[in-house]
């Protein structure tokens, strides 16, 4: 594509002391502008995938990949369908629960909030359980049919473990509200506000019990692994006895269609960072291309052709977003895969912490490195580099031997 001498004397053109001093600061320009334009859009794309990745595996921790419902009617025939769920090869685990609205009262307060009933064996099964809730809570759990209540609802009105609360229920069989009290034996904490602060899980049976129904409002499906979630309700909705049979990413397609828009928006806005730079490019060879006009014309009335003179310019503007993406690529993972040390060093060196894990409920910032979006970083920033460059070169090719000799 290139030849060696238009590589040779593209290469002299780079290394060129003759410019001026405002269009090498232009050039510097456009390479730092390129460099921190890139390095931004890596980082905050991995912040933003590893936050994505963290939310995924809490709604996941806490839902099945697979929920099956009845609508607004409760599944009788539950076990049944669970039976048959199990048979299948790529199914983990088939649970059900019941899921309700009720009115929590402690003391003067008064708020709603969701109640699951959970079959006790499930929550053991979940890894987000097992690490927030001991194995003697879960015990207290089985045994004594207590309740288990978010951490975050905890702290919010001073519930203590071994307190009673009560629920309450507006129509029962009465025909009056229902109030029981139920014991608190543990607490659990996912990581999400809606969880950690609106929802208490109950045994099954006593859940029934209380609500005064049977059966349960969904069973929920583990898979082995839950990216074939789609496929596996595609594949088989039909073979199952329940009018509804959702995938993870379609129960919970408001949420995550959110992320993926704030992500997208992120990207735009620091993409105009790199076409700012790109300007930038446009500009110092254009005046590069005028500084040299004496040797395009040498180059000319030596029988270099247009093309040549084109290819060598093009690549001498290719050259500062060529390494302007590379250098910012490596800044950016650099930055990601250490900002937990700047994390740090910013917070002990200047008191200002700009990620609380209490507030997020991760101990670290979460960083993922998405092959895809890096190889999309890349693309569009060589893309708009060798479309900067081409104008230019075009440009220089257009030169009349006996302009530059002329005017010089």
């Amino acid at each position: 594509m290139f030849s060696r001498f238009e590589l040779l004397t593209a290469w002299r053109y780079v290394r060129s002391k003759k410019e001026d001093n405002f269009i090498s600061i232009v050039s510097w320009f456009a390479l730092i502008g390129i460099i921190l334009g890139v390095a931004s859009l890596v980082l905050v794309m991995s912040v933003m995938g590893g936050f994505r990745q963290e939310l995924l595996g809490k709604v996941l921790g806490i839902n099945g990949h697979i929920t099956l419902s009845d609508g607004i009617r409760n599944i009788q025939n539950h076990k049944v369908i669970e039976n048959q769920l199990i048979k299948y090869p790529d199914v983990k685990s088939a649970t059900s629960y019941l899921q309700k609205n009720s009115l929590l009262s402690i003391g003067d307060n008064s708020r709603g909030i969701i109640v699951r009933g959970v079959d006790v064996k499930s929550l053991k099964n979940r890894d987000i359980f097992k690490k927030s809730v001991s194995e003697k809570d879960l015990r207290n759990f089985e045994t004594s049919n207590g309740i288990l209540i978010g951490k975050r609802l905890s702290r919010n009105y001073n519930i203590t473990k071994g307190e009673f609360i009560k629920l309450l229920i507006p129509n029962s069989s009465s025909g009056r509200p229902k109030i029981e009290k139920f014991k608190v034996v543990g607490y659990f904490e996912v990581g999400m506000y809606r969880y950690d602060n609106g929802m208490i899980f109950m045994p099954l049976n006593d859940a029934q019990k209380f609500f005064e129904t049977k059966g349960v409002s969904q069973i929920e499906v583990i898979l082995n692994n839950a990216d074939n979630a789609d496929n596996w309700v595609k594949d088989n909705r039909s073979k199952i006895d329940v009018k509804y049979v959702d995938a993870w990413a379609k129960v919970n397609n408001t949420f995550f269609n959110a992320l993926e828009v704030e992500k997208n928006t992120m990207f735009i806005i620091l993409s105009i960072m790199i076409l700012i730079a790109v300007f930038n490019i446009i500009t110092g060879q254009i005046m590069i291309v005028k500084e040299h006009r004496k040797s395009i014309s040498i180059l000319r009335t030596i029988g270099v052709s247009r093309f040549s003179i084109v290819k060598i310019f093009f690549i001498v503007g290719s050259f500062i977003g060529l390494i302007g993406t590379f250098l910012g690529l490596g800044l950016g993972i650099l930055l990601a895969n250490n900002l937990e040390t700047l994390r740090l060093f910013i917070k002990s060196n200047f008191g200002f912490d700009i990620f609380n894990p209490e507030i997020y409920h991760l101990k670290t910032i979460p960083i993922v490195h998405n092959e895809q979006e890096l190889i999309l970083i890349v693309i569009y920033s060589i893309a708009l580099s060798l479309l900067a460059g081409l104008y230019p070169a075009i440009r220089a090719g257009r030169m009349k031997p006996v302009e530059g000799i002329r005017n010089d």
